[in-house]
């Protein structure tokens, strides 16, 4: 069973318009290879500079879910023992 898909990237800097540019692969030939996204500054890592590497997380509703109510029973089973 596959539990998500990671996508590797590299955040290259800042276009004209202040929007990140993230480029999607990892520098091999592929089907995600040279593909760009831009995203708001705001959605980026504090700290971030050009050539840091990135990853971008692909998952259905119901992976979401499970993963929300995963965390939320790691949090409380960390607040009981406490």
């Amino acid at each position: 069973m596959i539990i998500s898909n990671l996508i590797d990237a590299k955040f290259s800097g800042f276009d004209k318009s202040g929007l990140a540019i993230i480029e999607v692969g990892n520098g091999r030939q592929g089907t995600m290879s040279g593909q760009k996204i831009l995203v708001a500054k705001k959605l980026l890592p504090k700290n971030i500079q050009a050539g840091d590497k990135l990853y971008f997380e692909l998952m259905s509703e119901k992976m979401k879910t499970q993963r929300q109510k995963n965390l939320a029973e790691a949090v409380l089973r960390e607040i009981i023992d406490q």
